[in-house]
């Protein structure tokens, strides 16, 4: 009788092949949520790249600078700084919204205008500098772009780095809870409509 109750070979195999078919199944759960971790990622990265290729198609530049007056006879700039010109070139098909260009700490709205292919404009010097308070190099000016492209999304471009999103921070609206019957606070002094 002690011989029937003893495990067999059979209830030794089954015994160890659950225990290995538990540590492949593991193994098998570990890398296929490592593998859906890694394929959300790339989706993400695709999107992100897909979202920044317009974006990127926009360049801004440094083109001159305006001065108070200019000299009479020689027909050079003269005076102190009142402004730079900057121009932007949008190189997609699709156009760009609300441009704000700054440039070192002087800044330039495009509010509501389309930029479809170039636009340019004038950051003013807010007060004017002085034409001995040091020589403007537009080389060491850094330009700022922040424009809305075709698709919402707001982004921020710097001279030669890549556009960055700007996430604006929500807009607080009005609920709809206030206009729900039996919502509203009665004051005492209320008076029926």
């Amino acid at each position: 009788m002690l011989a029937a109750d003893a495990p067999s070979v059979t209830d030794w195999m089954q015994g160890w092949g659950s225990i290995l078919s538990l540590a492949v199944s593991t193994g098998a759960l570990v890398f296929t949520g490592w593998l859906l971790r890694h394929e959300i990622r790339v989706r993400r990265e695709e999107k992100a790249d897909a979202d920044a290729a317009q974006a990127r198609l926009v360049v801004a530049r440094i083109v001159g600078e305006e001065r108070s007056g200019t000299h009479p006879e020689i027909g050079h700039l003269t005076g102190p700084m009142i402004g730079i010109r900057w121009r932007i070139r949008n190189h997609s098909q699709a156009p760009i919204f609300d441009v704000f260009v700054s440039i070192n700490e002087w800044r330039d709205d495009l509010w509501g205008d389309v930029v479809e292919g170039e636009a340019s404009g004038t950051a003013k010097c807010d007060p004017p500098l002085p034409f001995d308070s040091y020589p403007f190099d537009p080389r060491e000016a850094i330009i700022e772009v922040e424009f809305t492209d075709a698709a919402g999304l707001r982004w921020r471009r710097r001279m030669g780095e890549p556009p960055e999103r700007v996430i604006a921070p929500p807009v607080r609206r009005a609920g709809l809870g206030r206009w729900i019957p039996g919502r509203r606070k009665k004051k005492t002094d209320d008076v029926p409509f």
